[in-house]
């Protein structure tokens, strides 16, 4: 225990020093981890903000972006997945995630499997119920598009496009939401269901005033790029910077392969109403 209290002491002394960042995966980030910030943990800031995502649709961009303003400390690293995957974990296992804290700055994470999580609202009010949320969209066609390229880059993809679509709901069909995680194909091929924002939001108002959410797309943050980082600072309470973002945050790439016609007209088909009622909830049309 003395010596618990000597590390901690001497990281608190040298807050310059982070030793968890020393590998890029959570295997070489175990020992440092342990040794150096959990015992730091009770001194470390909470969140007051989230970026709740959804996937493939500009979270890493965004909370880029945010964490540039100089009254902000980002998280030791963007996905911590506290809420979903690892809530099992304790509090303090989440906190050391954290910078040390500090009157004059404050932070926050990302993590885009947030927003779909059906169990992650009621998690984070529990512990945070006067957080600021916020969210990023994006079309939901190209977001679906985009998350099966990527699946197939990865390897968790066998099917082609349109039976992939034709395939979700049989697939998450047999598949339960478990307490601390979601299976395989609610995770990684909810192409259509991912794209229904307005029914995630839906579940996060049950928790939340509308106050607390902040909603943009990745189309106002690629067109309107100062706008929008103005509006967010304002949402957080922040002094306002100057931006330029690159179009290379839509993090798209050249497809080899391209959406059938007809597949792309039924998703609009399917889509329609979402997103027609997402506009009106928002107040302005997204992308």
């Amino acid at each position: 225990m003395k010596q618990k209290v000597k590390i901690r002491n001497f990281l608190l002394n040298h807050p310059h020093l982070n030793p968890y960042k020393f590998g890029r995966h959570s295997i070489t980030r175990t020992i440092p981890y342990v040794m150096f910030r959990l015992p730091t943990s009770k001194k470390r800031m909470s969140p007051s903000f989230l970026l709740l995502g959804g996937q493939k649709c500009g979270t890493t961009t965004l909370y880029d972006q945010i964490s540039r303003n100089k009254q902000v400390l980002p998280a030791t690293m963007k996905e911590i997945h506290y809420f979903d995957n690892n809530y099992n974990k304790s509090f303090n296992w989440y906190r050391a995630h954290y910078p040390l804290k500090t009157s004059e700055k404050i932070t926050g994470e990302a993590t885009a499997f947030y927003l779909f999580h059906p169990l992650v609202a009621k998690r984070v009010k529990k512990i945070f119920p006067d957080i600021k949320l916020i969210i990023i969209v994006r079309n939901p066609i190209k977001r679906a598009f985009s998350q099966y390229q990527h699946n197939l880059r990865l390897k968790r993809e066998n099917l082609t496009f349109d039976n992939a679509i034709k395939m979700e709901e049989t697939r998450l069909k047999n598949e339960p939401i478990l307490e601390n995680k979601l299976l395989f194909s609610h995770w990684f091929h909810s192409y259509k269901k991912m794209g229904c924002y307005i029914e995630q939001i839906k579940n996060w108002l049950k928790y939340f005033k509308r106050e607390q959410l902040f909603i943009t797309s990745l189309e106002l943050l690629n067109m309107e790029s100062q706008n929008t980082m103005n509006d967010i600072f304002t949402f957080l309470q922040l002094d306002n910077q100057n931006f330029s973002i690159s179009k290379e945050a839509e993090n798209i790439g050249g497809y080899k392969e391209k959406m059938n016609k007809n597949t792309e007209i039924e998703l609009s088909e399917y889509f329609e109403s979402y997103n027609k009622e997402l506009f009106s909830f928002v107040g302005k049309k997204l992308w």
